[in-house]
């Protein structure tokens, strides 16, 4: 399977600025968030977890992985808070992944 890259993104276009953006690699067996970001003047609004609703809803046969760029970082932060109520494997070092059931 070629791998395709997906790009999910919220922009308030009235200040022409990007609020929250995610990168996604689709595999054969599971997706890869490459890149996720929320601009720091809109995080705690929701967007994050909305893109990461909507990369999940798209793909619902698929397992989503992600890794963290340290343990302590804002992006440890939502990602902890977000897979709350999920089944979460460690995949290898800072790279995990959300199960489907």
């Amino acid at each position: 399977m070629e791998k395709t890259l997906n790009i999910y993104e919220f922009v308030n276009r009235r200040k022409l600025t990007r609020i929250a953006y995610a990168a996604v690699i689709e595999h054969e067996n599971y997706v890869y968030c490459k890149y996720f970001e929320v601009n720091k003047d809109y995080r705690g609004e929701g967007y994050g977890r909305a893109i990461v609703d909507d990369i999940l809803i798209a793909f619902p046969d698929k397992p989503l992985r992600y890794t963290l760029t340290s343990k302590d970082s804002l992006g440890t932060k939502f990602w902890n808070r977000y897979t709350e109520d999920k089944k979460v494997t460690p995949i290898k070092g800072l790279t995990y992944e959300i199960q489907r059931s």
